[in-house]
Formats: structure tokens, C-alpha cells, sequence
């Protein structure tokens, strides 16, 4: 059976409703994920990591292209660091209540005694003076009285008993932690504060972009199918995880998914505009081709009614990506230094995963991109994306599936659309059979 009048069910309040549900339950997942996978990937490394690329951005003293991309920065600077929620980053916590003399209670010690029994730790203590006497031995195999005192002096550390005690080790360990270090872990710290307002960050503008895809699918198709491509997109979206360090990645996703929208529903010249200057301060190559797809869409209907306004506005939304990369990098942050070779096509030909990823990535689109010239949107602007691959294997490593997402985005209507075609015409022969329900 096909899904018709869906929407004519409900009203439009409990569609919307249902889905902002359902989009904010799959961010938080994903969002949850992500930080599993990325900010708790080196423990209190990658939350170093993190801090510090923040404060250089902040301070315009960060590499390029990570520089150029500040929008995702400052937002987190000013808006989502001040937001009061925390995350549950599984690996920190438990690094903090083990170098926390009140995390300690009988659950953490019966633990320990579990994991790394006591005879467990007399076997090790066992091979590590084993070891010192072979050392000491083969320093001076001739004078006993030497390597008695060698023995009694290493002995005298007494580092048998943070091998037995292990909360005395880790509380040693805590006390003597730098400073810069120790923040990181502490749950109240403004570090800890920062790296949830990356998190937070994600999670917001992961549901946003979520919606969007709903909103850019049901311009073609109806509520319950748009929901399946906000959930066939969701599905997808953890493959984008495996470098997931760069911040502005939904941001960009966000503001190419919202471009699309604005555009399939005829919103003014200034919505795009503005549009096209927010993703200007996360990604503009990304927000160039988002202007390259008004073009193919508006402008060859423009010049045959000889509407040069639209030509200009839709020129125009090319021209201010290509303008506010100039200023970027030649202008704004002049002294930013790439930290990879600009032209990275050599790489990628060699580099298997460039290949294999984005065809599993895409595999979806590529199956059902027969329904382009079925849908007038489509067939009027699948041109951008030939260009834009292009683009990303001369000058960027597409083995990082993000950088790919303005595609799957664009792809996901036209995918439900086939999806939708194939089922009802399964549903059809069966009911024609007499094998429906």
C-alpha cells in the first residue's frame, strides 16, 4: 500500500510534533555516539585537543582550513558553552571518580579487587623484581656487595605498595597531574564546560538538519515517507563519525539542508542570502554549491523571461562563497598555514578508502538515481554534483565521508521518491495477485 493523505490524518501541529520527536531521540543518539567516539577517543588527549583548537580559532592563530571555518567557534564561545547541559562522557567520568579521593567507595574497590585481584598484582610485583635483579646483575656481576645496595636503595621507594594499593596510585597520580590536564577531567571545569558546549552544539544543529531533511522531502513526497527519509539519513549519518573533530560539519549540513528548503518553497532572496553568509563561516565551498544549484534551478527561467534580477541575485550567491574564501584566507587570516598539501589528488588515488567509502556512502543515491529525471528540481540541477566530487578528490580527502554530506542530503528525496515507487508497485502486484492483506 502506498502512504497518500498521511498528512490529512492529523493535523499539521501533531505531524510536526511527532517529528521534532523523533528527529531530537535520533540527534541524541548520534550525538551520544560522537562524543563515545571522538571527544572520549584519547581520553583526556582528544578533550586537550579540543580545547586548544578552540582557543586558537578564538584567537585567529589556528591552521587553515579549520581557521576559516569560525562561525562553528564562536557559536560555541558565546552561546553553547553557556548552556547548562552535561553529557555523559563515560570514559572521563570514570578516569574523575578514579583520581578522586571521594570516588572511591566499596563499589570502585570491590571492582578493582575483581579486575586485578591481589594475586594478580604479587605475580607482577614478582616479574618487576625479577627484572631489577637481572639489570643489577649484569651491572655488576662481581660485586655482591654493590648490588645489595642497588636492591636496598630501589627498595626503599617502597614501589611494591602502589602496585598493591591501587587507590593510593591513582591518588598520587591525581595530586600530580598538570594542572592543564586536570581541568579537563574535573566535571565543573569551564574546559569540561567548553567540550560540553561542542557537544550540545552538535546535538542542536544534528536535530536541525534532521527536520530540514523531513522538510526537503515532503516537498516531493508525503509526511510518512519524508519521515522515512529523515530516518534513512539519521541511519547513514554515523559513517561521517570517523574524523568528527571538525565542529562545523552540521552546522554546514544545517544551512545547505535549510538552503535547499528555502528555495523549493519560493522563500525570499534575503532568507538565501543570509543563508549563504551564515554557511560562509562554516564551509564555503559547501555554500558555493548551494548558490550553483539556485543557478541551475532559477536562472534558465529567468533569461527566458528576461528577469535579470534573478540572474544577478543567483550570480550573486555564487560570487559572495568565492569572495568570502579570498578574504579568509588572503585577508582576515593571512597567517593561517594549511596543515595538509592543498592539492590532494595524488593522495586519494592512492588511498583505497577514498574510493570505497564515499561508494558505500552514496550507494543509496547511486541506486535509485534513475528517479532525477522523473523530478523537475532534479533534472534541472543534478549537474553540481559531478563538480563538487571533483572538487573534493583534488582538493580534500573524501575517505572523510562529511565532506560528502551536501550530496546524500540533496540525494535523499529523489532515494525516498524510488523507495516509495518500488513498494507501492510491490503492494500493487500482490493486491492484483491476490496475495495482499
Amino acid at each position: 500500500m502506498c502512504f497518500e493523505g498521511t498528512t490529512n490524518d492529523r493535523s499539521k501541529k501533531k505531524v510536526f510534533l511527532v517529528v521534532l520527536f523523533i528527529a531530537i531521540v535520533l540527534s541524541y543518539i548520534f550525538t551520544s555516539m560522537i562524543l563515545w567516539t571522538t571527544e572520549s577517543r584519547f581520553l583526556t588527549i582528544s578533550r586537550y585537543s579540543k580545547v586548544m583548537r578552540h582557543r586558537e580559532a578564538i584567537d585567529g592563530k589556528s591552521f587553515a582550513p579549520d581557521q576559516y571555518r569560525f562561525g562553528s567557534y564562536y557559536l560555541v564561545e558565546y552561546i553553547f558553552k553557556h548552556i547548562p547541559l552535561r553529557w555523559y562522557d563515560v570514559f572521563n567520568d570514570i578516569v574523575a571518580e578514579g583520581l578522586d579521593p571521594t570516588g572511591w567507595g566499596e563499589g570502585t574497590e570491590k571492582s578493582v579487587e575483581l579486575f586485578f585481584p591481589e594475586e594478580d598484582r604479587a605475580v607482577i610485583i614478582k616479574e618487576i623484581e625479577s627484572t631489577i635483579d637481572r639489570i643489577i646483575d649484569s651491572f655488576s656481576p662481581n660485586n655482591l656487595l654493590l648490588r645489595n645496595m642497588l636492591k636496598a636503595a630501589i627498595d626503599s621507594f617502597g614501589w611494591q605498595e602502589y602496585i598493591n594499593d591501587i587507590e593510593k596510585t591513582t591518588m598520587l597520580i591525581g595530586k600530580n597531574i598538570p594542572g592543564e590536564f586536570k581541568v579537563l577531567i574535573e566535571k565543573d571545569s569551564a574546559e569540561s564546560a567548553l567540550v560540553n558546549g561542542y557537544v550540545t552544539f552538535r546535538f542542536f544543529f544534528t536535530a536541525t538538519t534532521l527536520l530540514l531533511v523531513f522538510l526537503l522531502c515532503a516537498q516531493f513526497t508525503d509526511a510518512l515517507t519524508s519521515l522515512l527519509g529523515m530516518s534513512l539519513f539519521a541511519a547513514l549519518l554515523p559513517m561521517v563519525a570517523q574524523d568528527f573533530m571538525q565542529a562545523e560539519t552540521m552546522l554546514s549540513a544545517t544551512v545547505f539542508a535549510g538552503f535547499l528548503v528555502a528555495l523549493l518553497k519560493n522563500k525570499s532572496y534575503l532568507l538565501l542570502l543570509l543563508l549563504v553568509l551564515l554557511g560562509c563561516t562554516a564551509r564555503t565551498d559547501q555554500t558555493l554549491f548551494a548558490g550553483v544549484i539556485y543557478l541551475l534551478y532559477k536562472v534558465p527561467g529567468a533569461i527566458k523571461r528576461r528577469k535579470w534580477l534573478s540572474l544577478l541575485a543567483g550570480l550573486s550567491l555564487v560570487l559572495i562563497p568565492l569572495v568570502a574564501t579570498l578574504l579568509l584566507s588572503e585577508v582576515i587570516y593571512a597567517g593561517s598555514e594549511y596543515y595538509l598539501d592543498f592539492i590532494q589528488l595524488e593522495y586519494n588515488l592512492n588511498h583505497p578508502w577514498a574510493w570505497i567509502y564515499p561508494l558505500i556512502f552514496l550507494a543509496i543515491p547511486l541506486a535509485f538515481s534513475p528517479m532525477i529525471r522523473n523530478i523537475d528540481f532534479f533534472r534541472k540541477t543534478w549537474l553540481w554534483v559531478p563538480p563538487f566530487m571533483v572538487m573534493n578528490y583534488l582538493f580534500a580527502r573524501p575517505a572523510e565521508v562529511r565532506l560528502l554530506l551536501p550530496v546524500l542530503i540533496y540525494s535523499v528525496p529523489y532515494v525516498v521518491a524510488g523507495v516509495k515507487e518500488v513498494l507501492c508497485h510491490f503492494d500493487y502486484d500482490r493486491d492484483r495477485k491476490g496475495g495482499g492483506s
